[in-house]
C-alpha cells in the first residue's frame, strides 16, 4: 500500500510540528488520526528532530523533589525556557526519583522510598500516563543501581 502524493506532502508537514501540537491534530478527523498514529510519521518525525538543537532536551530530578526539569541543549533557548512536569506518579513527598535513561523520547524512572519502588517508562513530552514496568516491595527483594542500569540498557537495546 503506497501513499500518495498529497499524504506525503502532508506527512513532510506534519513530521516537523513538536509532538503536543502534532498530537492535538489527532482529532480533527480519522482520516488524520490515522496519518498522525502511522508508524511512517513517527519514523519521519524522530529523524527530522533528532539532530535539532531546539528540539533536544535534558531532564533533571532532585531527590524528595516531585517534580522533573527539562532544559533545552540549545544555546539559542533562554534559562527562563525550563519547563517543570509534576511526578509522573503523583509521588507523595517521601519519595526518591531517579531518571536511569532514555530512548526515542521514553524515559526510564524509578521512584521509591525505603517500603517500596516503582520502574516506570514515562513519555515526558506527551506527558501520557507511565506505563509501569515493576513494582517491588522491599521485603528481602532489593535491586542494586547496577541491576537498574543493566535494565535500562536492556530496553534501550530493544529499540
Amino acid at each position: 500500500m503506497g501513499i500518495d502524493f498529497q499524504e506525503e506532502i502532508l506527512m513532510d508537514i506534519l513530521s516537523r510540528l513538536l509532538v503536543l501540537p502534532l498530537l492535538r491534530f489527532k482529532c480533527v478527523s480519522k482520516f488524520w488520526k490515522r496519518l498522525i498514529s502511522d508508524a511512517y510519521l513517527n519514523m519521519k518525525h524522530q529523524r527530522h528532530h533528532k539532530n535539532d538543537l531546539n528540539s533536544q532536551k535534558i531532564l533533571v530530578t532532585v531527590h524528595m523533589v516531585t517534580f522533573f526539569s527539562s532544559f533545552s541543549l540549545s544555546t539559542v533557548q533562554l534559562v527562563e525556557d525550563v519547563q517543570n512536569f509534576d511526578c509522573p506518579t503523583n509521588c507523595i513527598p517521601d519519595h526518591y526519583s531517579n531518571i536511569y535513561g532514555s530512548c526515542n523520547g521514553l524515559v526510564l524512572v524509578d521512584i521509591y522510598n525505603r517500603y517500596d519502588k516503582q520502574l516506570l517508562l514515562w513519555n515526558p513530552s506527551t506527558r501520557d500516563q507511565p506505563y509501569f514496568l515493576i513494582q517491588i516491595l522491599y521485603q528481602g527483594v532489593l535491586l542494586s543501581d547496577w541491576d537498574m542500569i543493566q535494565l535500562a540498557m536492556t530496553i534501550r537495546s530493544l529499540n
